[in-house]
Formats: C-alpha cells, structure tokens, sequence
C-alpha cells in the first residue's frame, strides 16, 4: 500500500491551557505545550490508524487521497462511550469515499500517547480502527441513501428497520473482534437467545398496558447490535438458502469455537464476503434457515414486530422524491418495505 496522506483537524485548533495541562499526567512538564501534543498526537494516532489498515490491506480497493481525522482535545466533541468514528458522507462531498473522514475520542488519544510515549501500542486502539475501516469499505451512496431513508420520517416501522440495519453494520465491522474471541457472546445459538431476550422486552405487551410504538422505539438497546450483529452476518454468510453464501463460514465459525489459530488470508476473505451484504439481503436471509436449521429471526417474532411497529405504506411522497432523484435506491427501499411489511405472513 502507497504511503498514506493524513489530514489532522484538532478540537479547538487552539486549545487552552485547561485542557493542554490536562496531559500533563502523560506528557513530561518541560514538553508539555500546544505544538508538541499536536505532534505527537499526529504521529501515534498515524502510527495506530496504518496498523489498523495493515490488518485488511487486502481488502483496500479504493484510491485513498487522503485521511481525515479530527482529535477531540476537549472531551466534549464525542461522548464518552465513544473512542472513534466514521462519518460516512462527510469530508470531499463528492469523493468521500476517497476521502474518509474519522474522529478520535480524547479518551482514545490519551491511551495512544501513553502508549506511544513508552515505545509501545495500544491493541485495543489498533482493532478500533479496523472496526471504523470496516465501515468505511461498507460504506456506499446506496447504503447512506437507504439509511438516511429509514432514519427519518413519522412511521415507527422504518425506524425499526434502520434499527436492524445497525446490526447489518455493526456486525460486518465487529467480526473481526468475533472471531479472536473479543464478543461477550460466543456462539449462534446465544445470540438467537440474546436476541429473542432483546425482541421480546421490547415489544412484549403487558396484558393490563397498552404499548405504544414510539415507547417500544425508546427501549431499542443499540448496544446490542455490536455483540448480536457479528453473529447475524455469520448467519447470513453461511445460510445454505442464500446463493452468494461464503462456503468457509462455517470452518471459520468451528475455528472461532475451538479457539484454533486462523490462516492470515482467512478473516480478510470473510469481511470481503460480508461487504457483499446489502441490507434487503441482509433482512431476507435473518428470516430463513441457517447452517443449524433455524432462522435469527422466526415468524413469532416477524408477526410481534410488525403487528407493534405497523406497516409502511409504499406510495408516499418520499418515496417518489427517491425515484426521481435515486432510482437505484428506490427500488431497494421498496422491495424492503414489501418484505419488512409481509414480515410473519406464512
């Protein structure tokens, strides 16, 4: 891989004196000042961020002019149960995709430097990056569109279904941390569990209490998408329904289970499989049976969400505004809403 140009944005590009003596625990008192944190905040965030790439270089297709990356020096930018992001749309408007742009979290900053400072790196902070890499390579005009669709309007059903997408996205980006054993879950079969637990105190009407969607809506744990998601794209990539499935899935879901050592060339060639997976394929397959003869997502729980949700009518403004302006996804968003509104139908 050619050299990588990055493109550091400092927040506040002139930081005060709170928040440079801040680091003054990590940085020696006679270094402590705004041109040295800034240097040597560039060059262990670099150091960790090509690390990070190194481990998925054979999935790099795409030109890079450059990396974005704003440092949040104040702790007040990302919230503190965020160490990094991508933003998918941002930086060139019109080559993002070339141009990715991240943000660094001071938390996340000040494990870099103590690392950095003492000739050493943060593994944490190198597989957060991979993670955050993982969603640049998924990220495209089509998917941004799609979510951006479901993300916004008054109907509880497409909210939901950005909600699933989360775990499209979160999964393809934590599998990595799946596979070497880094997932509060270890197994499918825990996962199906975890994620009934999670559907059913969703959506579970008490008998006396009449549940409103938006309620059921402010109960979604985000958090799960992270330890669910891997295991429902490890669904989807060995499902024996699906004709674009991964035929190693499956040796490297019995690795992941005896803890055996995996080939360098093996966990790349699953994510470039699960790069594959757009969200309506994603939706389909969760519905149909795995490997194990069961679905993640069975008709009980189809039926409790969509009967609590609603269904999406398919012929509103906004969907002709997505025809006219993005044809391709249109015809995506549609044939979502078809499937998320036949959701429990025999």
């Amino acid at each position: 891989m050619d050299d990588l140009v990055f493109d550091f944005i400092f927040c506040p590009d002139e930081p005060d004196e709170k928040i440079i003596n801040s680091f003054s625990d990590i940085i020696n008192e006679k270094d402590l000042n705004v041109d040295y944190l800034k240097k040597i905040s560039r060059e262990s965030i670099s150091f960790e961020f090509e690390a990070g790439i190194d481990l998925l270089e054979t999935l790099i297709t795409r030109k890079i002019d450059k990396i974005k990356i704003r440092i949040d020096l104040s702790g007040k930018v990302l919230n503190e149960n965020t160490y990094a992001c991508y933003h998918p749309g941002l930086s060139n408007s019109k080559n993002f995709l070339n141009e990715p742009y991240f943000s660094v979290s001071k938390s996340m900053l000040r494990n870099s430097l103590i690392n950095y400072l003492n000739d050493s790196f943060s593994w944490d902070n190198i597989l957060i990056w991979e993670h955050e890499i993982v969603h640049w390579l998924d990220d495209s005009l089509k998917k941004y569109n799609e979510e951006f669709f479901f993300g916004k309007g008054d109907f509880q059903g497409k909210r939901f279904i950005s909600h699933l997408f989360d775990y499209r996205s979160e999964g393809l980006a934590d599998l990595l941390n799946t596979l070497i054993g880094r997932n509060n879950i270890t197994s499918m079969e825990s996962a199906r569990k975890e994620f009934v637990s999670e559907i059913r105190r969703v959506f579970k009407v008490p008998p006396s209490k009449k549940l409103f969607p938006g309620s059921a809506l402010r109960n979604l744990d985000k958090n799960a998408s992270y330890n669910i998601g891997p295991w429902m794209i490890l669904h989807v990539l060995s499902c024996p329904g699906n004709p674009d499935r991964f035929t190693g899935t499956e040796e490297l879901m019995l690795k992941q289970k005896t803890n055996d050592n995996y080939e360098p060339h093996e966990i790349p060639s699953l994510i470039r499989n699960g790069l594959k997976i757009d969200n309506y394929t994603f939706l389909k397959y969760l519905t149909k049976p795995g490997v194990d003869g069961h679905p993640f997502l069975t008709g009980d729980q189809m039926r409790l969400i969509r009967k609590t949700m609603n269904t999406i009518p398919n012929g509103r403004e906004d969907i002709k505004y997505y025809e006219k302006k993005h044809p391709e996804e249109s015809g995506s968003i549609i044939k979502i809403i078809e499937f998320y509104n036949w959701f429990g139908h025999e």
